[in-house]
């Protein structure tokens, strides 16, 4: 939320008192505004009025901000401001230019056209969305315009290069994410098939890595119920993963040497990352907090690479290599030094790739590196409200990190919903502001919106009376306090500005001679009206 004061009305209480003083036949000063204000006269305040600009703010804000009469108000259209990622723009105005007399689209048209499929639309779907006879008309002006068609058995994927080279940390990550949770299937009838599969909670992440990876699945298939998957056909893509040991039956194949002789040294981390956040688990014991393990599955091989970088970066001495019954092999780290020093390690800079975390070990991360996890929580929701173009409801930050995943998945759901409709849309030729109109309906309250507001001084005043208030909604309450603090500091205006607005710019009970609570229910700041009467008198009693 940012609020700024762009313009008002100049010495705003000398303005005030020269309207005071028009009624009472006296002398413009402040202290007859204070006599006006003490008296209840306060349509004097009215000849004031202050414009803001306030960004960033839900529509539920909105909702309750326009419960107050007298003021004025300015809001951003959602029929001009799309809310998703999903935009179909209209076809462009010929140029008067064609291949040749029997084309039906001039040549700028058609480059267009062939931008829009590589953007992932269909052959089908641009013929129904431009109205042109057919897909195979589509499909001749591609090749036409050299475009690359591609294959019916193949993925809508556009970076299958991806991991020639792990040259970033969330390459390194993903790339030891599915290391150790994710699956080549080479087949015989098409190109081999990467599959991800993890449980609900863990959309985000799934749907990073899809974005990431550039493909433009719009959603994530699923599985089984709770849980995600996520399908990539590339043959390039796979055959690359397979080079860096993402073979078949890999948990029992799989030797990391070479995966590390091709990484930078100093990604090392965010490779192990990804396979902790794959395959690994942090455990401490809800009965004796100090019994702490880190537990990384895999091969032989796996382990023991991972070992002999864990320790040579952080100088431990630890960690135990053991053979499990299933055929698997197990590192394991014991005790809350080593332990938190591998955290610190492996998590110090997750608030860069806020999204690019596997929500169950977060939970562990808070108990062991608080302050990791702290920056981790607002880099995520700073994020979320970025992404989903939403203000994400204060009050969730103080809960776990599972309600603060489900929270976000929902909005992440909503904006697909909202990308969907625009989709179907489309295909009926309704493009534009006309379809966000109809896209906007199923949109949430948190929605983000822009507005101006301009009020004058009494009608602000009456304002924070009621929202400076605790029991007001924290959002709405919170503007209040920026726009008391922007008034009381802001260099237009002078001292007894300041005092007027000290005097006016607060919640219902402090306005009174004497403080008392008028709300039915009390936040406990001060006692109700009837409580102060109810003392008086028993003290009256006493006496």
């Amino acid at each position: 939320m940012k609020v700024e004061l762009i313009s008002h009305t100049n010495n705003p209480i000398m303005t005030c008192a020269i309207a005071a003083s028009m009624c009472y036949q006296s002398q413009p000063s402040v202290a007859v505004v204070k006599q006006c204000i003490a008296s209840g006269h306060h349509s004097v305040l009215e000849h004031c009025s202050f414009t803001f600009k306030i960004t960033n703010v839900s529509r539920t804000l909105l909702a309750q901000l326009t419960r107050h009469r007298l003021a004025s108000f300015s809001v951003e259209s959602q029929r001009y401001c799309s809310m998703g990622e999903f935009e179909v723009p209209p076809l462009p105005k010929g140029n008067g230019q064609k291949r040749h007399g029997s084309c039906i689209l001039d040549t700028n048209q058609e480059t267009f056209l062939m931008e829009q499929y590589n953007k992932g639309f269909s052959m089908d779907e641009l013929a129904q969305i431009y109205d042109i006879a057919s897909a195979t008309t589509v499909k001749e002006i591609i090749r036409k315009q050299g475009g690359t068609l591609r294959t019916i058995k193949e993925s809508k994927f556009i970076n299958s290069n991806y991991f020639d080279s792990i040259d970033s940390a969330i390459k390194a990550y993903i790339l030891g994410f599915i290391y150790t949770d994710g699956c080549v299937c080479v087949r015989k009838d098409g190109p081999a098939l990467l599959s991800i599969t993890q449980l609900e909670e863990q959309h985000i992440l799934m749907s990073s890595i899809l974005q990431e990876l550039k493909s433009n699945n719009a959603q994530l298939h699923k599985d089984r119920e709770k849980s995600c998957r996520v399908q990539i056909a590339d043959q390039h893509l796979c055959e690359t993963l397979m080079t860096y040991g993402v073979v078949v039956r890999k948990g029992l194949r799989a030797d990391p040497t070479d995966t590390f002789n091709k990484i930078p040294p100093e990604y090392y981390k965010d490779f192990i990352r990804g396979i902790v956040d794959g395959d690994g688990s942090i455990y401490i014991n809800p009965n004796k907090p100090t019994i702490i393990n880190l537990t990384i599955s895999g091969t032989y091989a796996t382990c023991d690479g991972i070992q002999k970088v864990l320790n040579a970066k952080l100088g431990l001495t630890g960690g135990s290599i053991y053979h499990n019954v299933n055929k698997s092999y197990h590192l394991e780290y014991c005790g809350g030094q080593q332990v938190r020093k591998i955290i610190q390690y492996l998590y110090s800079d997750i608030a860069d790739y806020p999204f690019f975390v596997h929500s169950r070990k977060l939970n562990k991360i808070e108990q062991l590196c608080p302050v990791v996890y702290a920056k981790w929580k607002d880099a995520f929701v700073q994020q979320i409200e970025q992404k989903a173009k939403v203000v994400f409801p204060q009050p969730l930050l103080k809960t776990d990190n599972a309600t603060l995943f489900t929270t976000a998945i929902s909005f992440y759901k909503n904006i697909n919903t909202y990308d969907e409709v625009k989709k179907n849309l489309a295909l009926q030729g309704v493009l534009g502001a006309r379809a966000n109109e109809n896209a906007r309906a199923i949109l949430p309250n948190a929605t983000q919106t822009n507005l101006v507001m301009t009020v004058n001084l009494r009608e602000l005043a009456a304002m924070c009376n009621l929202r400076l208030c605790n029991n007001a909604q924290l959002e709405i309450r919170n503007l209040f306090y920026k726009i008391k603090d922007l008034l009381e500091t802001h260099p237009d205006f002078d001292e007894n500005d300041q005092e007027i607005f000290k005097i006016l710019l607060v919640p219902n009970c402090e306005k009174h001679q004497y403080a008392f609570c008028t709300e039915a229910k009390c936040c406990g700041r001060h006692k109700q009206l009837s409580t102060l009467l109810a003392d008086n008198v028993n003290a009256k009693k006493r006496w």
